[in-house]
């Protein structure tokens, strides 16, 4: 996951290859990274929950589990990221049993936005990261 490489804009997706250790993080919580994998493909994507998957400015905040989820660049397009939402909300639900989801999503990054839409994630505002760029906010309630 670490060299997973993606055409512009979504480039600034792309990882350190000399940091793979970073998608090896799990905390004392179980909180960190976690592998998508298909029977056929092997790893086709990634969710991360709590800290790796907030975007700064963005802080913890008392019942929400932040999420981010990653689907490896030949896999994009495909349905991958819809069929394994359900998976991994269950998946946090049964381990952190939170009151609400949140997602930070690039705002140009339609594709992500769509598919949080769709699981009934709603818009709470945008936000500039530490590097200006522009985020959108959505939750929704866990249960």
């Amino acid at each position: 996951m670490a060299h997973w490489t993606y055409e512009p804009p979504f480039d600034f997706y792309d990882s350190d290859p000399g940091n793979p250790e970073l998608f090896l993080e799990i905390d004392g919580e179980g909180l960190g990274y976690y592998a998508l994998s298909s029977s056929d493909d092997g790893v086709v994507g990634f969710c991360c929950f709590g800290a790796e998957a907030r975007v700064l400015p963005q802080q913890a905040e008392e019942g929400v589990i932040d999420l981010g989820v990653g689907i490896a660049p030949t896999r994009l397009s495909e349905g991958f990221g819809t069929r394994a939402l359900p998976m991994i909300l269950d998946f946090a639900n049964d381990q952190w049993s939170p009151q609400t989801f949140r997602v930070a999503v690039a705002s140009f990054n339609e594709r992500s936005l769509q598919l949080f839409r769709s699981a009934v994630f709603q818009r709470i505002g945008p936000f500039l990261n530490d590097q200006g760029r522009e985020f959108l906010e959505l939750t929704r309630g866990a249960h």
